[in-house]
């Protein structure tokens, strides 16, 4: 029997998604293999602990994450110093020296971004974490973040 053009549409139809799923497992597959190589590469140079390094810890240099909803930044170590801002749960901010002890406290100067403006003072040590440094982590780390912003602004949530 002839193929009618509903027929060749159809096979043109089913040729195109072979095509189409022969050309996603070549991609998937490229894919792998390039990660498996950048992952050994990793490893080569840095061990283990680049690729999955232990608990975030705070540190100078480092970055920190703020974990509760609002917190201050002050221009002293001091719960009685002014405040220059506030940060919000989620928001980074960049560890520019070393724990001071005060107020019965840890202390950390930080620089922070607060209404637009570059702000430097100080946050207390129990409203804020250590941002993980290795590749591995920190994509989870921010992929986690992407996901709890854009959950959070789903309609009905």
């Amino acid at each position: 029997a002839p193929a009618t053009p509903r027929r060749r549409a159809e096979g043109a139809r089913a040729r195109g998604a072979r095509r189409l799923r022969g050309f996603l497992w070549r991609l998937f597959r490229a894919l792998l293999v390039t990660n498996l190589l950048l992952g050994a590469i990793v490893f080569a140079f840095r061990g283990w602990d680049g690729l999955l390094p232990g608990p975030a810890s705070v540190r100078a240099g480092g970055e920190v994450r703020v974990v509760v909803p609002e917190f201050n930044v002050r221009a002293e170590p001091s719960l009685a110093a002014a405040t220059f801002g506030t940060v919000t749960e989620g928001d980074r901010l960049e560890v520019t020296g070393a724990a001071v002890r005060a107020d019965g406290a840890t202390w950390w100067p930080v620089a922070a971004e607060v209404d637009g403006q570059r702000v430097e003072g100080f946050v207390r040590n129990d409203g804020v974490e250590g941002v993980p440094e290795g590749p591995v982590l920190r994509l989870l780390d921010d992929a986690r973040a992407w996901a709890d912003e854009t959950i959070g602004e789903l309609p009905g949530t």
